[in-house]
């Protein structure tokens, strides 16, 4: 931001304070390339004012300055903070300065957004959220992924395209895809629905995307894909249901767009006018009502949709009226017994102590603790080359934190073939969050996850039958009429419960 704004004397003081103290070492480099970030930004912006429609690919040559992809970055700092503006050409793009002259072919390309659709609530008050109570709720806590595979696989070696070894196959062809038939890779986000699977682009790279906020596009179960339509808003948001038909989007600005299986637009309404939204941000001090808007979700048949707003979550029927509220509880101290799991081999709890740089005795706030420090240093959004560690800190990370502490002192706590633990779970008093929520198979219920790592589901009326204890916020969640799925982000797992598991409150995986 400093480096944006040309904050020449914040930058110097930024150096001053990394060279002063040792610790901040790993981050003199990054000190540095601020200094080039501030003369690029100045000289991009000369650039694109001296040469109105100066195509992005051409700046490097423009700047003599060979870091294409460090160009990229900042020319979208300077787009979304509304300093220029980018007029899709051919396979890049044309820059103008805001305000300045523009062809009207460049203007065409650009999205702006149409009107705001109003609200189609019925209700002008809001109702007070029902803050779900826990006590008496069956909580299921769901095993500890195991930290690698119990073995690995043996894959026989190809040097062709395509080799039989066992000779399963009676005859086969190899034919690569023609051009003109090879799959759009601009639409790079895929849903399974009941009669086949959406396809989005969602950054707007497509043709169909033109002047548009982006595409999407239906394919059958036989894999042939349909027209590209071109979506009437932005998304910052998609929801889908396995079982329905159509789609779901929220805006940047908080609209909710619900789309049908044809791909044309059902209906919208504006959820930063939504009562509760408006009350939920009043009790919470937010100044913009949109900004604790997230998750939204749609029943099979879309005749009810869900959205969230920070810890809460609303019910709404097509027609705009409110089926229920809840609100997550804030955090407070519980216990939840694992039971004995079996969490892994000497060798593996020493390597993942050797990863965090930890020695034993240790507890699991300096395991959090340092968990935290590593991660800021070595995300590669900081340090480029640090994927590779990250997946391994985050290894470590899981299987430390499955494991109570004080049963690791001793020499003799873990054997060479593997142990048992029980262990158990305590979460302290803070503020929960809904980070993912979705309608059941059926959609006569729903399933809410929060960033403490529960996944509460809620009957038709928003009252709690079960809690899953999962460790972390799943990345989604997905419940047909079979299966639940709860595939986790940052831990790269994926939980599975049979729907009869789901029934009598018992877990199968």
């Amino acid at each position: 931001m400093m480096a944006f704004v040309g904050d020449k004397d914040g930058l110097m003081e930024l150096r001053k304070l990394v060279q002063e103290f040792g610790y901040l070492e790993p981050f003199k480099g990054e000190a540095e390339d601020h200094f080039i970030d501030m003369d690029l930004f100045n000289r991009l912006r000369e650039a694109i004012t001296a040469k109105p429609g100066l195509l992005q690919n051409r700046l490097k040559t423009e700047l003599d300055f060979s870091d294409g992809r460090k160009i990229s970055r900042l020319v979208a700092y300077l787009d979304k903070a509304g300093e220029i503006r980018r007029a899709k050409s051919g396979n890049t793009y044309a820059l103008f300065m805001q305000g300045g002259d523009m062809p009207d072919a460049a203007a065409a390309t650009i999205y702006s957004e149409p009107t705001m659709p109003g609200s189609h609530r019925h209700e002008k008050r809001s109702a007070k959220a029902r803050e779900i109570g826990l006590g008496n709720v069956k909580f299921v806590p769901l095993p500890p992924s195991p930290p690698g595979w119990d073995h690995s696989l043996d894959l026989p070696q190809s040097v062709e395209d395509f080799e039989d070894p066992q000779g399963a196959w009676a005859q086969i062809s190899v034919e690569k895809i023609k051009q003109e038939s090879r799959p759009d890779p601009a639409f790079r986000k895929h849903y399974t629905t009941a009669r086949g699977s959406i396809s989005f682009d969602d950054l707007a790279k497509s043709q169909a995307s033109l002047g548009k906020a982006g595409a999407v596009a239906f394919s059958d179960t036989a894999g042939r894909m349909g027209t590209p339509s071109a979506f009437v808003r932005d998304v910052a948001w998609i929801s889908t249901h396995p079982d329905g038909e159509g789609f779901a989007s929220r805006s940047k600005s908080g609209v909710l767009t619900v789309y049908d299986g044809d791909l044309d637009v059902d209906f919208e309404t504006d959820l930063g006018l939504a009562p509760e939204v408006i009350a939920n941000a009043a009790r919470l001090d937010h100044e913009v009502t949109t900004a604790g808007l997230r998750c939204i979700a749609l029943t099979p048949d879309r005749s009810q949709y869900m959205f969230t707003h920070i810890d809460e979550a609303w019910c709404i029927s097509r027609d705009g009226k409110m089926v229920w509220g809840v609100r997550v509880p804030e955090n407070e101290p519980r216990t939840v017994d694992l039971g004995s799991v079996r969490v892994g081999t000497s060798p593996q709890i020493s390597d993942a102590l050797k990863t965090m740089s930890l020695e034993m005795p240790v507890s699991h706030e300096m395991i959090r603790k340092r968990y935290r420090e590593l991660a800021r240093k070595s995300h590669p959004d900081i340090n480029r080359g640090g994927e590779e560690f990250m997946k391994e800190l985050n290894g470590s990370y899981e299987l430390l934190t499955g494991i109570d502490p004080s049963k690791l002192e001793g020499n003799n706590a873990v054997s060479d073939a593997g142990v048992e633990f029980t262990f158990t779970m305590t979460y302290a008093g803070y503020p929960d969050r809904i980070s993912e929520i979705a309608f059941s198979g059926s959609g006569d219920a729903a399933l809410l996850a929060t960033s403490s790592g529960r996944v509460i589901r809620v009957d038709g009326q928003g009252i709690p039958e079960v809690v899953y204890e999962i460790g972390a916020y799943p990345h989604r969640i997905i419940e047909t009429e079979s299966y639940l799925y709860e595939p986790r982000r940052v831990c790269r797992r994926l939980n599975c419960l049979s729907y009869a598991a789901i029934s009598d409150r018992s877990i199968a995986a």
